[in-house]
Formats: structure tokens, sequence, C-alpha cells
């Protein structure tokens, strides 16, 4: 599987950064006013938006990358809009360290990628490295498992019985929620690239 390119990371990103967990559920209301609910999706979808205050088209302002504007338009461009996927990095939440992924049974040769937030997990959506896998708090060896993009741990032969875990680390496969990229210039080479918003999309196996 190829590759999604990677959302470029660039000087003059505003704060705050929102990030919203969005669910589908159906909910069907009765005179007596109860409800019946049913949630559609087995996790959230993710949405992104980010701001650039400060991008440049030169190549004079030494506290920025030169070109950045014509890097964030020309990523858009290859992405096609809304068309195309990508992989976004999210600087705060990219690590995960002993991450439960799942019971083996002893015939399991496949265990999908998961994030773990208290007491709920989701599947990632592209694992980019893996340190260390484990099986019952013990390492194993790296030449008896591999990694099926997008988020899969294969084993060459299933492991005995216990707890699968890995330390790793994971992108958000996303799209652009819009296809139209708001860019202002006010300044002879300096833009603003206002409010790009960006979500995720369905993994393989998630």
């Amino acid at each position: 599987m190829q590759i999604p390119p990677t959302f470029p990371t660039l000087p003059g990103l505003t704060v705050p950064l929102p990030k919203r967990p969005r669910w589908s559920t159906l909910i069907a209301r009765h005179t007596s006013g109860r409800e019946v609910r049913n949630v559609r999706w087995a996790c959230p979808i993710w949405s992104f938006e980010v701001t650039y205050e400060g991008v440049t088209s030169g190549e004079t302002r030494t506290h920025l990358i030169a070109h950045s504007q014509q890097i964030i338009t020309d990523f858009f461009q290859k992405c096609r809009g809304a068309g195309g996927a990508f992989l976004y990095v999210d600087p705060i939440d990219t690590r995960v360290v002993g991450g439960a992924l799942g019971e083996a049974d002893g015939t399991t040769r496949d265990f999908v990628f998961k994030r773990m937030m208290e007491s709920y997990n989701e599947p990632v959506g592209w694992v980019l490295n893996v340190s260390t896998v484990y099986v019952d708090g013990v390492a194993v060896d790296p030449s008896t498992w591999t990694v099926v993009a997008p988020n899969v741990l294969r084993f060459t032969t299933a492991p005995r019985i216990g707890v699968v875990s890995a330390d790793f680390n994971f992108a958000y496969l996303c799209r652009f929620t819009d296809d139209e990229l708001d860019e202002s210039q006010f300044m002879s080479d300096l833009w603003s690239v206002n409010n790009v918003k960006f979500q995720t999309v369905r993994s393989q196996f998630a």
C-alpha cells in the first residue's frame, strides 16, 4: 500500500488548534418522551482545524520557511482538495507506549494497532514506526512480526496466549473537509492561510 503524503509542518501556526471527535447516532423519539438510540459508528471521525497567520511566498523572511505559502498550496493541490488522503501527525498525540492491541489466543496472527484514552481505545489511522512488541509484557523478537499498512501487526506464527501490546508512533489518516483553500495576502510576501479544515477517514482496518 502506497504511503500517503504527510501534512507539512510550518511555522506561523496559531493556537488554539480545534480537534473534535464526531459520532453518528440515530435517535427515534416516541410520544412518551422516551428515545431509542442507535450508534452507527464503531469509532468517531476526528475533525481538525489549523490557521497560519504568517507564511511567506519569498525567501527573505529568515524566521519563516522559504516559500511556505507555496508549500501549503502545493500540498492542497496535490491532494486535489478533498479528493486525496494524507497523514497528519498531531504533535501531542502521536506516541503510544505499551498500548494493548488484543488478547492472543494461540491461533490469531493479526492485531490492529490501537490508541488508548483512559478506558476507551480505537484503531489508529496509520502506523509510522514500531519500537517494541510485547506478549504479556515480555518483548518479542522483531524478526517474528511485521507491520502491514496501514495499521496491522502481523506475526509470522501466532503468538502464545497472552496480551499483545506495543510501543509505536502513529498518524491520523485524513482528507481535507473542503475543496477550497482560504489564503489572504497582507504584505508583499506574507500570507495567512485561514481555517484549514480536515477530518479522518477510515483505515482499512478501523
